[in-house]
């Protein structure tokens, strides 16, 4: 891994940079761009497009700017859908190297055991239901019994936009961000471990397109 272990873009005195600096469009990967005149993380090429995103990226709009403020170089910032419904929410979760869970993960999930799924997008593969791009690693932290009634259910999964099976996801889900994979060969894949593959990142608003994909994909394993 890169001796310099902060997140990929973030300046080390503990504040963050702008995580969507380039001029694509969010949706279509349009250039010049302009971005979201509240958060500014987001960008779009005209009123369409802003409002066929409008659904997911308002969910953490607003709490962008509130989450710019690196706790330590080790501190990444995650994305948590709480079964209170109150999610999704930013959060800045202890994250030393890239291959272990953030410090907090028991707290957030709770005690048993947890799965980890994630899904790497190349330059040229799109994620619905968007068209752009996304160069990045998403991972989902999820309870291996999230499909079990005896588990609270997760209001903040049975509120998200687009997803299936909504009111059949149970307990709470964690979602970390990755640049840099090196195993292209790879689309889907369980317990990524190699610190060589990829770097951390933090979670931004456009990282809600992942989320969306990911969730449905753990509602398509559902036995």
């Amino acid at each position: 891994m890169s001796a310099n272990n902060t997140p990929n873009g973030k300046d080390t005195d503990g504040k963050t940079s702008d995580d969507n600096a380039n001029d694509k469009c969010t949706l279509c990967g349009k250039s010049n761009a302009k971005p979201c005149e509240n958060c500014g993380n987001a960008n779009y090429c005209g009123v369409v497009c802003k409002n066929a995103d409008a659904a997911l990226h308002k969910l953490l709009c607003h709490q962008y700017k509130d989450f710019q403020d690196r706790p330590s170089k080790h501190h990444v910032r995650c994305i948590v859908l709480p079964v209170d419904g109150s999610g999704p929410v930013f959060k800045w979760l202890h994250q030393e190297f890239a291959t272990n869970p953030p410090d907090e993960t028991k707290e957030i999930l709770g005690e048993g055991n947890f799965g980890i799924k994630g899904k790497h997008l190349n330059e040229d593969e799109k994620i619905a239901p968007g068209t752009y791009p996304y160069p990045r690693v998403v991972q989902i932290f999820y309870r291996n019994d999230f499909f079990k009634a005896d588990l609270e259910l997760n209001v903040s999964a049975a509120r998200f936009p687009g997803l299936h099976n909504p009111w059949k996801m149970f307990g709470p889900f964690l979602f970390l961000s990755y640049s840099d994979l090196l195993e292209e060969d790879f689309e889907v894949w369980d317990n990524v471990s190699n610190d060589d593959c990829m770097r951390k990142e933090d979670c931004d608003t456009t990282t809600l397109r992942h989320v969306q994909d990911l969730l449905n994909l753990l509602a398509s394993l559902m036995p």
